[in-house]
């Protein structure tokens, strides 16, 4: 199950960044130079977007944000009427709480095909600077 889901995803990847590249020109420039610089510019942008993601989604697994839903319910309780603001109790009951029913980290897929998506991006980088001079 986890081998296909990483081969989606790097399915998914390959064709965002197919879809960027085509949307650069790939297929409209006529330079060996210009469909390397849309191809790396495709896959680059490809890989900023999951490297970007999957940082998020592991940053949200430490419980970084546990702070910003304790802010929330504090605002709600204190701002909606008929709520009881001394219900909310403190942070650190709160903290206790959150990190009972915390999940485990899933994102590392995203994080590889980034990272993979990226090499190659940096390939084509270098590809490109050899054929432009």
């Amino acid at each position: 199950m986890k081998h296909k889901t990483l081969l989606i995803q790097f399915l998914t990847g390959f064709a965002l960044s197919f879809l960027l590249m085509w949307q650069r020109g790939l297929f409209q420039v006529s330079l060996p130079a210009d469909r390397v610089l849309a191809v790396a510019d495709g896959l680059t942008l490809a890989s900023f977007l999951y490297l970007g993601i999957g940082s998020l989604m592991w940053v949200s697994t430490t419980g970084v944000f546990d702070i910003f839903g304790f802010a929330f319910k504090k605002a709600a309780h204190a701002l909606i009427p008929g709520k009881d603001p001394l219900k909310v109790g403190k942070y650190y009951e709160y903290r206790l709480e959150k990190k009972e029913k915390q999940k485990k980290f899933q994102g590392g897929g995203m994080l590889a095909v980034g990272a993979v998506l990226l090499a190659l991006a940096g390939i084509m980088t270098m590809v490109w600077y050899g054929l432009a001079g």
